[in-house]
């Protein structure tokens, strides 16, 4: 096989990114077919091992992220349910001083043996900050999610939740960038 195609190496230069969530839904639905067929390259015909990849992703995150001001948005604590764990539940009771029975009644949900908030928005958001984020759930600070390993494999979770994080969406579109495929849909290609 042979040597698979380099990435660029940066964003290109007054690039301006989406950041607005109603923009962010609009682009994340107007792209969201290219980035089926991008996510089909990638994984069938990139020629990329799964670490470079992810390593990519990484650096492409971050210089996305750079530009990115989570407080702007919120969507994600909007819009997401979050999964809790029972290390997540002692904390944040810890947090609100009261025990871990009366933390689960009152902002719990299970539901499939799995354990959430039961209310949406997250019930610790206040405009777009959080409130408790010193010791929010690990789910909250995974999200988005980009700095894990099997960026390829996860993508068609991202595509959607491209529609709510900016900087899912600006950091699928500098990946386009970045890397040599073709937009256009050859008849060869799926």
């Amino acid at each position: 096989m042979p040597d698979a195609p380099r990435p660029r190496n940066d964003l290109p230069p007054g690039r301006r990114l989406v950041t607005d969530p109603a923009g962010v839904e609009r682009r994340g639905r107007e792209m969201a077919a290219e980035s089926v067929r991008f996510r089909a390259w990638l994984k069938f015909r990139s020629g990329l091992p799964d670490a470079e990849i992810d390593a990519l992703v990484r650096e492409t995150t971050d210089q996305v992220w750079a530009h990115i001001d989570c407080l702007e948005c919120g969507a994600c604590c909007r819009a997401l349910s979050i999964v809790l764990d029972d290390r997540d539940i002692a904390r944040l009771a810890k947090r609100l001083g009261i025990s871990v029975g009366a933390f689960a009644r009152q902002y719990v949900r299970r539901a499939g043996g799995e354990a959430s908030f039961a209310a949406q928005p997250c019930p610790f958001l206040d405009g777009n900050a959080c409130t408790v984020y010193e010791d929010r759930p690990r789910a909250c600070r995974d999200f988005p999610y980009l700095h894990d390993a099997g960026f390829r494999e996860r993508m068609l979770g991202l595509i959607e939740y491209a529609l709510l994080c900016p900087v899912i969406l600006n950091t699928l579109e500098a990946l386009k960038r970045r890397l040599p495929w073709r937009k256009k849909r050859h008849p060869a290609q799926p």
